[in-house]
């Protein structure tokens, strides 16, 4: 499972820079985790997904897993969390903050697990 999810983010990261076009930019907005988050809505109501939904779901899924992986010391996370739970948090954030789509998608993830799962006290 390991190596699916960070070829999933391997993926998600080459596909989503070639699509990226004006310098300065995120290269990935919550405008671009929106379809992902789509197609996973589908995807959980037992929705089948074609080849082109796979991959996008796929995408949202490294993505999410990779600013996890990046954060996750930072955050009061518990043990055994999985993937599907990790798209849940992700989305209803994103369902929640509409106004915020435009920024940058890494914070938006980061935003939304310190909404769900505070910050550790320093010792």
């Amino acid at each position: 499972m390991k190596i699916a999810v960070r070829l999933g983010l391997v993926l998600a990261i080459a596909i989503m820079t070639c699509n990226q076009s004006r310098a300065g930019e995120p290269l990935v907005s919550g405008n671009d985790l929106i379809e992902g988050m789509r197609v996973c809505d589908v995807w959980n109501s037992g929705g089948d997904l074609d080849a082109a939904d796979t991959g996008e779901a796929m995408q949202y899924l490294g993505y999410i897993t990779g600013v996890y992986d990046a954060t996750s010391h930072l955050y009061n996370i518990p043990k055994g969390i999985r993937p599907k739970q990790l798209i849940a948090v992700v989305s209803e954030y994103l369902r929640s903050h509409a106004e915020r789509w435009n920024e940058p998608g890494a914070r938006l993830v980061s935003d939304a697990l310190l909404e769900t799962f505070p910050l550790k006290k320093q010792k």
